[in-house]
């Protein structure tokens, strides 16, 4: 529904009311003239925002009706009402919850406090969901006689489901129209499903099958019709954190804490006695929960008071108000109210069982909410938007210089290129290792190499061999620094590297680091700048070592 019908449906009644409490004159040149108030009339409801009223349960209950009414050039130009005697009482205590006093509700000795209502509760021209006005109607909805009231089906549906009537029934008037439909409901195509119901509406009659009224203003409103008052959700918004900005997906390594942040705007809960409200968090395999970090409501801290954290295994709840109730005080009420932002900020950790590329570590978000005043216990949910977060390995194979596997060599892993303090690591099985955790307690800071993989990394590594297979050289061990690259947007990642003067630790594919061991010196690979130090240290010791040998033979007289 939109703001603008809403205002032209409060501004027709209050129309109604000026005019009846002041008769209005007629701008036209002839005079006006009398209506016939004997022609029954009705009372139809509009849905909006593409809704269907098909299975709405509506009534209209009369809480005044038309004594005399004036008509120019088809256009209702005034009249007078008086109160429905049946439901004065409740009327009267309604209108004092608006700021009426006995004086303002008597007209000429008389308790007629639909005058007062209609000629003094004008807010709702500007705030049709708020004010004095939507005061009366929610004090009206509660009074015990009104709430027994039947009154008259709005029962026939229009063929596109989206208008109801009650046919020409009415006795031309000032109606209310409420909502009693369930939680629940069963349309024509037979599956239940959960429906909201509008908070209560009003509005006057057409006079004689005139439904144009001109008010003092000038300006001219419709008369027997309604727009089905229902308020929407919005959806719930969750971002983790990357560096200063807030994404939809991040990278990390296992064992590494994480930030999400979730918004959410408060629903409009006007017209509900009690109103559920919660966000509900659900954590992937690879997630864990870490803590609440806070909770703002319009950029101000929240008093613990007004909500309750709930975690049960990888789902975390947080319930506003006061045991989930917003309604519950008028403190909660002042602390949530309508149309301002919660913002919901934690941690969490990529766990052991993190996911290794796609789908990655996802987790969600969704409103819990009263979906209908009539049964605010039952809650309907809106979901939110998933954030996934990635994490990726390094498969390493070792071979000799035929690159033929080998077996035995054993290594380690160091974060970045200047901390050389091994990361601690857990066996996976079958050669394969994982980042270890804090909750982890067996763990090993060295892994033994022939085709493994190392799981749960993003960054810069250093990986050095530290003892050789048997019968290899342990002169030259290699080292390389190895960079894991995750594109998170696509769900993969691949690894860089940094080799080793020697050249022994090479990129083989997209994924695999490929380590050679070497038996001898001269099994060195003799390419690029390494090789040709290599090719010269080898000489030059050649070289010093023939001018020693030399000089010993002939002091020795041996050559």
């Amino acid at each position: 529904m939109t703001q603008r019908t809403i205002r032209r449906r409060c501004a027709a009644f209050l129309a109604i009311g000026a005019m009846a409490a002041l008769a209005m004159p007629s701008t036209a040149q002839a005079a006006p003239q009398l209506a016939d108030l004997d022609a029954k009339q009705s009372m139809s409801v509009k849905a909006s925002n593409g809704e269907r009223l098909e299975g709405k349960n509506l009534h209209a209950i009369q809480l005044a009706t038309y004594t005399a009414a004036s008509v120019d050039d088809n256009t209702i130009v005034g009249y007078d009402l008086t109160t429905n005697t049946a439901l004065a009482s409740d009327i009267t205590a309604a209108a004092k919850t608006a700021g009426a006093t006995d004086a303002n509700l008597t007209v000429n000795g008389k308790n007629d406090p639909m005058v007062w209502v209609v000629k003094n509760l004008t807010d709702s021209r500007s705030d049709p969901w708020s004010g004095k006005l939507r005061n009366f109607c929610n004090s009206l909805a509660k009074q015990t006689n009104f709430a027994k009231q039947e009154g008259t089906a709005v029962a026939t549906l229009s063929q596109d489901k989206t208008t109801m009537s009650t046919g020409n029934v009415l006795v031309p008037g000032i109606y209310a129209i409420v909502d009693r439909t369930p939680a629940t409901t069963t349309p024509s195509g037979g599956t239940a499903v959960k429906t909201t119901a509008s908070i209560m509406m009003m509005n006057g009659t057409a006079v004689n099958g005139i439904s144009q009224l001109r008010t003092a203003s000038g300006t001219t409103l419709t008369l027997g019709q309604v727009i089905y008052k229902v308020s929407s959700v919005e959806t719930p918004d969750k971002k983790v954190n990357v560096g200063s900005t807030w994404k939809d997906s991040a990278s990390e390594a296992i064992g590494k804490n994480l930030t999400y942040r979730v918004t959410q705007k408060i629903p409009n809960w006007t017209g509900y006695d009690h109103y559920y409200l919660a966000l509900n968090d659900t954590l992937g395999t690879g997630l864990d929960y870490g803590s609440l970090t806070s909770i703002t409501v319009g950029g101000k801290a929240l008093a613990s008071t007004f909500y309750k954290e709930n975690v049960n295994g990888k789902t975390i709840s947080w319930l506003f108000g006061i045991n989930g109730d917003i309604l519950a005080s008028d403190a909660s009420k002042a602390a949530l109210p309508v149309g301002a932002t919660i913002t919901v900020t934690y941690t969490a950790r990529l766990n052991g069982s993190a996911v290794i590329g796609s789908p990655c570590n996802v987790n969600s978000i969704d409103l819990e909410y009263s979906h209908n005043p009539n049964a605010w216990q039952d809650h309907n949910n809106q979901p939110g938007n998933e954030v996934k977060v990635c994490t990726g390995e390094i498969a390493l194979r070792k071979v000799d210089t035929k690159n033929q596997k080998l077996t035995g060599a054993k290594f380690t892993i160091a974060q970045g290129t200047s901390d050389k303090t091994p990361l601690k690591l857990v066996s996976l099985g079958n050669g394969n290792y994982r980042l270890a955790t804090s909750g982890d307690t067996t763990t090993t800071t060295t892994f033994e190499a022939g085709e493994t993989k190392i799981q749960g990394l993003k960054g810069e590594y250093t990986i050095t061999e530290t003892q050789a297979p048997q019968d290899y050289s342990s002169l030259m061990l290699p080292s390389a620094v190895v960079t894991v690259n995750i594109d998170d947007a696509t769900m993969t990642w691949s690894i860089d590297v940094k080799s080793d003067p020697n050249n022994l630790i090479k990129k083989d594919d997209s994924h695999t680091v490929v380590v050679t061991n070497i038996r001898t010196i001269t099994e060195i690979p003799l390419t690029g700048a390494a090789g040709l130090t290599m090719l010269f240290s080898i000489a030059a010791l050649l070289f010093i070592g023939g001018i020693v040998m030399l000089r010993m033979c002939k002091s020795a007289d041996d050559c």
